[in-house]
């Protein structure tokens, strides 16, 4: 009950941080996962919370499953037919891009990475193709160990903060880059005012007892229904384990719940609740690395 205490502690203070400091300049250098993962992390190395506990693994096994089935329940799958051809072709191209070099990366350096240069570099382009839930996603699907994890994630997010800095220092060139581009906007931006509406409709209907306890219900029965069908699917090689059949399953159920009214209509709690899951995940896989195992 302590380590959940503690966990719970670090989430909502991260929580509050991010609601506090939204949008200014100390979120670029102290990003909301960061703070999720580093202070769990540094209780662990002075003995704080233990290095291996039967609840970080009860939060990887039920938690995790949940937390991905609310946050992919909000997909707007419909949202990707108005975004525009171009827009899908440029998406599925950067995906592509990450995916090859990520293969080169691992040709190059797998024998300075080490026996897990392969499960570093899947968990790497992960986090670029999809954030840092699709990230913890591939790294129990593949069962990247904890302790390689730990420095890859830090070096993960402040590079990709740097790179949004730099993102948003060209912001302000938008228009002549657009002009520069020859870019159609035009769909864009119905797509991001209709997006818009929709979140805010999502926020104007209040959550009762009953609508929180069926997205509760919903997480952590679909999946956990969909974790109990991985485990009992076939191992292909070393590709393919049963944690590789758990998130492929738990991944599909969250997609296919996206195309249910209720999953549109409950957009905003389910994110709510999703994200502080995720949060809550991200603590305890921080929890479970040791700084000066790192070192050695």
């Amino acid at each position: 009950i302590l380590i959940v205490l503690i966990l719970f502690a670090v989430v909502m203070t991260a929580r509050w941080w991010h609601e506090r400091f939204y949008q200014t300049q100390i979120m670029r250098f102290l990003p909301t996962p960061l703070l999720c993962y580093v202070p769990p992390t540094l209780l662990t190395t002075f003995g704080i919370l233990p290095f291996k506990s039967q609840v970080y693994d009860w939060i990887a096994s039920y938690v995790l499953p949940a937390c991905l089935i609310l946050i992919l329940m909000t997909t707007d799958i419909e949202g990707l037919k108005r975004i525009g051809r171009l827009s899908f072709i440029t998406i599925v191209g950067s995906t592509i891009a990450v995916l090859v070099s990520g293969t080169a990366v691992f040709f190059l350096f797998r024998e300075a990475i080490g026996p897990e240069s392969g499960k570093a570099t899947a968990t790497l382009a992960a986090s670029w193709i999809g954030g840092t839930a699709n990230q913890l996603a591939v790294k129990q699907a593949i069962g990247f160990s904890d302790q390689l994890f730990t420095p890859l994630f830090i070096a993960d997010i402040t590079v990709v903060y740097l790179w949004m800095t730099i993102l948003m220092i060209l912001s302000g060139r938008q228009h002549a880059i657009d002009r520069f581009l020859h870019a159609d906007l035009g769909k864009l931006n119905v797509f991001k005012h209709s997006d818009k509406n929709s979140v805010k409709k999502s926020k104007s209907e209040k959550s009762s007892i009953q609508s929180i306890f069926i997205l509760l219900l919903i997480g952590f029965g679909v999946g956990n229904l969909a974790g109990w069908a991985g485990n009992r699917m076939p191992e292909i090689g070393m590709a393919v384990t049963q944690n590789t059949w758990v998130i492929i399953m738990v991944t599909t159920a969250g997609l296919l719940l996206s195309l249910t009214r209720y999953a549109q209509e409950k957009r905003a709690p389910a994110v709510t609740f999703g994200y502080f899951f995720f949060y809550f995940v991200l603590a305890s896989t921080g929890a479970k690395a040791h700084l000066f195992a790192i070192l050695r």
